[in-house]
Order: C-alpha cells, then sequence, then structure tokens
C-alpha cells in the first residue's frame, strides 16, 4: 500500500537441534513475535526482528538511516520500526512465504546475555512509543510480585492461584501465535517458560539497565 512505511515480518528460532535450550528460545521468540504482530493489529507498533523487515529507502534516509542509535548495541530494529510509524502505517506480513527462522544461541550464559543486551534498550525507553513503555513496565511489575510472593508470608499462599492465571494468559498469547504462525511448541517447555518468567524478566531487565553483558568482545 502506498501509505506503508514499515512492514514487519515473522521470525523464529529453527528448532531442528531438538534441545530443551532451543525449544525454550522458541517459545521464548513467539512470545515476542506474538506481542510484536497484536500490537501492530491494533495499529500500534511496538517493534520488529531485524531478521524480517521491509522499508522504503526515502524513509530509511528520512530518520537518517541508524545513525541515531549507532552507538547502542541493540534496539536499531525497535528504532526504525517506531520512527517510520510515526509517519505512515506500520503492518505485520502474516504470509507464511516470508517467514524466516533463525539460529538458536548454543548456551544458557549465550542466551542470557543476549537477552540482557536486548534489555539494555530500556535506558532508551522514555524517547519511544508510551504504550509500549507501558506493556514493558506492566510485565516487569507483574513477574517481580510474584517473585516477591514467594517471600511474603501474607502472598505466599496465593501464589498457586496467581501462577495459574498467569500461565493461563501465557497459553492464550503462546496458543494464537503458534496457530497463527504454525509454530509447534513443546507443551512441557512452555510451562517450565511461563514459571520461570517472574525470575528471569526482573533478573534480565534490572541486568539490562546496568549494561551486565558482552556484546563482540
Amino acid at each position: 500500500e502506498k501509505n506503508t512505511g514499515v512492514v514487519v515480518g515473522y521470525s523464529e528460532i529453527d528448532q531442528s537441534q531438538k534441545s530443551f535450550l532451543c525449544h525454550y528460545q522458541a517459545v521464548d521468540f513467539l512470545a515476542l513475535m506474538s506481542a510484536n504482530a497484536g500490537s501492530l493489529g491494533w495499529r500500534n507498533a511496538w517493534s520488529g526482528s531485524g531478521q524480517n523487515l521491509a522499508y522504503r529507502r526515502s524513509d530509511f534516509d528520512r530518520i537518517k538511516g541508524f545513525t541515531p542509535v549507532a552507538h547502542q548495541v541493540s534496539g536499531d530494529d525497535m528504532y526504525l520500526v517506531q520512527s517510520i510509524a510515526k509517519k505512515h502505517t506500520a503492518t505485520f506480513n502474516t504470509s507464511k512465504e516470508g517467514f524466516v527462522k533463525t539460529a538458536p544461541v548454543l548456551s544458557i550464559k549465550q542466551y542470557l546475555n543476549q537477552r540482557i543486551r536486548w534489555a539494555s534498550n530500556a535506558r532508551k525507553l522514555p524517547n519511544q512509543n508510551v504504550f509500549f513503555l507501558f506493556f514493558l513496565f506492566s510485565a516487569f511489575l507483574c513477574n517481580t510480585s510474584l517473585l516477591f510472593g514467594f517471600f511474603s508470608p501474607s502472598m505466599f499462599s496465593f501464589l498457586p492461584v496467581l501462577l495459574g492465571i498467569k500461565i493461563f494468559f501465557d497459553a492464550l498469547v503462546i496458543q494464537a501465535g503458534s496457530t497463527k504462525f504454525n509454530t509447534p511448541v513443546n507443551i512441557l517447555t512452555f510451562i517450565v517458560w511461563s514459571l520461570f518468567q517472574p525470575i528471569y524478566i526482573p533478573l534480565i531487565g534490572l541486568s539490562g539497565l546496568i549494561g551486565k553483558f558482552h556484546w563482540k568482545a
């Protein structure tokens, strides 16, 4: 379409390795892509994967390319999508012919380092989409509250119910994404992923804020 400025495509983790870490990354990445697709469905551009983006050269030049974020080690895809979407429409390509796969990282250390690097974008979030900021803050707050619940006698008895509610809503998002994008999800891996979020999200989020990661050293 003439007014379309950027098209976000679907990317998934290649699960041919059949390892738990590979399946775990697949669930995590599917959640991210499903959130991006959902936000674009509501005409709210948050981000995309640099592995699968399409945009016009004229718009790329207008926002001065990646120069404004050249000093950052991550977040160029988020910057590009949100910047172009301020002037033109951003859409999500659901055509299976446009799907791409990316290789998983090979160790837990590499995985955590990658996610912390991604989370380091949070230091620039006040300048980004306000709804995107609200979504990330809500996810951080909800998961951090569940983590504190393990150490709070008054809240501990409610944890099974709260975790059950969390798993239910996580499952709705993952199931919708899995069906829409024809991406297989290992059920046991999903449950572990969902239960680990109250530890994972605060850890990754705070580590990203203080810049605890290595990049092309």
